[in-house]
């Protein structure tokens, strides 16, 4: 009920985005977890400056076929290949994708730049493949996994050994019970 307290490192840091955001005079997007979020706005001046292009929350997509993720962003992704032979943008990827990032954004793109990176280091290699994608989720992003099979899993409990998973809204909770028991 008090909020998040901050510690002098965060208020630091809060300091310094919006003397950046005050000098630099160009648009800021701050993406985070949920708490990370909350830590953000608990100044009015910070508050001002985000309300001004607004909030806007993207949850994780639902699932591999889902439209926004299938036919919006993998098709995006699917542009930002480099090697000579790019992989298909297809269900096998979209399905593997979502499998080793329970559809969060930004584990998306960090799986993504990671499969190139390992197809870029292989040896007179000049395509993307799912391996590649298999590799960089056992190697660049594997500590992430426990997190996202707790988010695959639905699982209250799972989900609960993450502090920072679940938003500290108020109106949170129902709406939280509602999609695990569906």
């Amino acid at each position: 009920t008090t909020g998040i307290e901050l510690s002098i490192v965060e208020d630091q840091c809060l300091k310094w985005i919006l003397n950046l955001m005050n000098t630099w005079d160009i648009p800021l997007l701050v993406s985070g977890t949920p708490d990370g979020i909350a830590a953000l706005t608990q100044r009015l001046s910070n508050l001002q400056r985000f309300a001004s292009a607004g909030y806007h929350r993207f949850d994780p997509f639902e699932s591999a076929t889902c439209d926004a993720f299938r036919k919006v962003l993998l098709p995006r992704l699917g542009k930002y290949q480099y090697l000579e032979q790019p992989i298909a943008v297809n269900d096998e990827l979209a399905k593997l994708i979502f499998n080793e990032t329970a559809g969060v954004y930004r584990l998306i793109i960090a799986l993504w730049i990671s499969a190139q990176r390992v197809a870029l280091d292989r040896p007179r290699s000049d395509e993307l493949t799912l391996a590649d994608f298999a590799v960089a989720a056992k190697t660049y992003t594997a500590p992430l996994r426990p997190a996202v099979q707790a988010l695959l899993s639905k699982d209250p409990e799972r989900m609960a050994k993450y502090e920072d998973l679940l938003p500290r809204e108020g109106n949170f909770w129902p709406s939280f019970w509602d999609r695990v028991s569906r």
